[in-house]
């Protein structure tokens, strides 16, 4: 299964890039996260622990994050738990009057009737992490300054 969505936002890249990366803050915003954990940091990004939950139901994998600075992307992949496939990319472009951000992720399931089932659940569930980000970013960064693509500083006026 495959999502990508994108959203252009009224915040520097950098501002958003950090707000992503901040792994260990999933749970209090993220849909589903009920517990998210740095594991281990390495020079090029970290391995993260996000459990997810609905209805009873608790799973855990872990993921390889790779921050790519230079390039504004924040790329994972999966390293263990229920899935059989997990990869994904942030990107964070900036434009006029903020930052053009694509979340873009594929997954599957191990078993086939799970993946059946996920798949009715996954656009939605895909959709509702994008629009988490921006409640985040509009919670945390307010009106936060950017640089247009002229250099000139500017100031959000809130609206997303």
């Amino acid at each position: 299964m495959e999502f990508d969505t994108a959203r252009t936002l009224p915040y520097d890249a950098e501002a958003l890039f950090d707000l992503v990366a901040d792994v260990d803050k999933y749970e209090e915003f993220a849909p589903f996260c009920v517990d998210s954990r740095i594991t281990q940091r390495r020079e090029d990004g970290f391995d993260a622990r996000l459990s997810v939950g609905v209805r009873g139901l608790r799973e855990s994998f872990i993921s390889r994050v790779q921050l790519d600075r230079a390039n504004r992307t924040i790329a994972f992949r999966y390293l263990d738990g229920p899935l059989s496939n997990l990869a994904g990319t942030w990107t964070f472009t900036p434009v006029d009057g903020g930052t053009h951000v694509r979340f873009h992720v594929t997954f599957s399931f191990r078993g086939r009737r799970l993946n059946m089932l996920a798949s009715k659940l996954f656009d939605a569930v895909s959709k509702r992490m994008m629009d988490a980000f921006v409640v985040r970013a509009r919670s945390k960064l307010g009106r936060a300054a950017y640089r247009t693509r002229t250099g000139r500083t500017t100031t959000a006026k809130g609206a997303i």
